[in-house]
């Protein structure tokens, strides 16, 4: 049945190969025999000699179905040369009008053949190489200048991506991102003139943790180059450093591990952590994995990788954090591929955050992730979940072997 859908396919694919094809047939008549085929006659041959090939393969199938990859390669190819070459031999001609024989016909055919897989080549060089180039264009449009984060005296790139920290307040504040519109249009009057907006993401904002409380402490605004702008200018009544209530969620540090969480509530930072790369020889693991789930007045649960392990711990938070009880689980394959099915049929990827709800009470939650052929996942929220969260707590109930994180939830 396989065969019989792959004959079918490649005989309506037949006509498109055989325009493709054509120029080359040209091409390679001309340099060889030296006279001029026309491209009527050269789409003929490579019409003629594709279906003569598909006709030749169907009858020797019973033979090929009994010989290995490399078997039905070798007598595959040997038996289109043999073909072409002698389809073109006889139909091509010379100047005089004779056939040109099999030897020129078997050249003709490896002239062109060449042609045509050096034009491939180079088509898919120039593919590869102009995909490269549009996807760092759209890394430097999504996430010019990234954000800076100094912890412990250190200054580090924050690895938050796209949108900062800074995108609660702006969404949430008009006049804000009105005014980092106007200076960060400087004193250019052909920007000023201008309608694009400066503010999208034409900023580098810097930030520090000091006594477990996250600050804003600079910010850079420019549509060409950046300056520095006084956070009094931007938060009228305020002066450096400004508190980032506004922003709960995780602020992500790489490390040559993994990365480090700083896990935030209002801007007061509530707890870290480490995520480290599972294991390189399980592909169908996830590089990195951490959730958590705070809720105010119960234990807090928190799901972390550690190569194949997931350490499942529900702790007490209070002056200084308790953990009540902790357990690991190894999962199988089966249950890692049925989560990751979860991931993308509750289409996952596309969650962005953070995820806010006003009210007191209220739980707070992360979750960090990536795959070897996914994005980079690095959300959280207060009071609010994404659709299809429900079903990824499931999901993970599931691939804890029945353990759920959190105990209760109530969406």
């Amino acid at each position: 049945m396989e065969f019989l859908i792959s004959l079918g396919k490649s005989i309506l694919l037949l006509p498109i190969g055989a325009l493709l094809e054509t120029p080359f047939i040209q091409l390679g008549n001309r340099i060889l025999v030296r006279k001029k085929l026309s491209f009527g006659a050269a789409f003929m041959m490579a019409l003629i000699s594709g279906g003569a090939m598909l006709v030749a393969h169907a009858a020797l199938y019973p033979v090929l179905a009994t010989l290995g990859e490399m078997g039905q390669s070798a007598l595959s190819l040997a038996v289109a040369l043999a073909l072409a070459s002698g389809l073109y031999g006889y139909f091509l001609t010379d100047e005089q009008g004779r056939s040109i024989g099999y030897l020129k016909g078997l050249g003709v055919v490896l002239l062109s053949s060449a042609l045509f897989g050096a034009v491939l080549l180079l088509v898919a060089l120039v593919i590869v190489l102009a995909g490269g180039q549009l996807k760092a264009h759209a890394r430097m449009i999504g996430n010019p200048y990234p954000d800076l984060l100094l912890v412990d005296g250190a200054q580090r790139v924050l690895d938050n991506g796209d949108p900062s920290p800074l995108k609660p307040v702006l969404d949430g504040d008009a006049a804000l991102r009105a005014r980092m519109d106007k200076h960060g249009r400087g004193r250019d009057k052909e920007m000023r003139k201008s309608d694009v907006p400066c503010d999208l993401r034409g900023y580098r904002a810097s930030w520090e943790i000091r006594d477990d409380v996250l600050y804003l402490v600079k910010l850079e605004l420019g549509c060409d180059e950046l300056r520095d702008v006084p956070l009094s200018l931007l938060f009228p009544g305020q002066r450096s450093p400004v508190r980032a209530s506004w922003f709960s969620g995780q602020l992500a540090l790489r490390t040559k591990w993994g990365r480090s969480l700083y896990h935030v509530n209002a801007g007061a930072v509530t707890g870290a952590s480490t995520i480290e790369r599972g294991a390189p020889d399980a592909p169908y693991l996830p590089r990195a994995f951490y959730f958590q789930f705070r809720p105010l007045n119960s234990p807090s649960c928190e799901v972390q990788l550690e190569r194949d392990t997931l350490v499942h711990s529900l702790y007490q938070i209070g002056a200084a954090d308790k953990t009540l009880k902790t357990k690991r689980i190894v999962p199988s394959e089966q249950q890692w591929r049925d989560f990751r099915r979860t991931l993308d049929e509750r289409y996952v990827w596309r969650w962005r955050g953070p995820y806010h709800a006003d009210g007191a009470g209220l739980a707070a939650w992360g979750l960090s992730l990536e795959y070897m052929d996914s994005p980079e996942l690095n959300i959280g929220g207060y009071g609010a979940f994404p659709d299809g969260f429900v079903r990824y707590r499931l999901a993970l109930q599931a691939l804890l072997g029945g353990l759920p994180c959190p105990e209760v939830i109530t969406r």
